[in-house]
């Protein structure tokens, strides 16, 4: 749900929300999980990734997902892309609870749904049984799976939390998590 400051509603374009000097810092205060696209109207990259983008945003918003998909142009507001170090177009920022990072996901809808999906969730998912196990593999969302077995008890509890590190710092890579002998 996209909050604003002052109840006053973003402008949207395609379902992606319109950011200015004047608004950006409530779009990204406001809301905990913001993609924001930094474009310049001529930049022929930002051309092709505009549809892809609109359809991500899409994607996210029927899903009753909470991160915003948002865009500055940044010839016309130039103070918050300054602000960022925007220096090429697109470049795509990630704010988590409105602390700036760098988006280095793919370019087409479901690369982006995938990546926000990943940053903005727990970094493995549970697979508690056979049927979890199935579905953790038949998962459409990335080529590659990796799926870590830990026993109960404290010696593996170190070795979940290395694994679970790692599987936030992955992009592109689904984690999940077992400790079931029926998996």
């Amino acid at each position: 749900m996209l909050a604003l400051a002052a109840g006053a509603d973003p402008e949207k374009e395609d379902g992606v929300v319109v950011a200015t000097d004047s608004n950006f810092n409530g779009i990204i205060g406001d809301n905990k999980f913001v993609l924001m696209e930094f474009y310049a109207p001529w930049c022929g990259h930002c051309k092709t990734l505009a549809p892809n983008y609109a359809e991500a945003a899409k994607k996210l918003a029927d899903d009753g997902h909470e991160a915003v998909l948002a865009k500055c142009d940044a010839t016309a507001n130039e103070k918050s892309a300054e602000k960022f170090g925007v220096q090429g177009f697109p470049t795509l920022k990630f704010f988590r609870d409105g602390e700036a990072g760098e988006y280095n996901g793919g370019r087409n809808a479901g690369d982006i749904v995938s990546w926000i999906k990943k940053k903005s969730g727990p970094p493995t998912v549970a697979v508690v049984d056979a049927a979890g196990a199935k579905e953790f593999v038949g998962n459409a969302n990335a080529d590659v799976k990796v799926l870590g077995f830990f026993a109960e008890g404290a010696a593996s509890a170190a070795a979940a939390a290395a694994f679970d590190k790692v599987a936030a710092a992955e992009d592109g890579i689904v984690f999940g998590v077992s400790s079931s002998p029926e998996v």
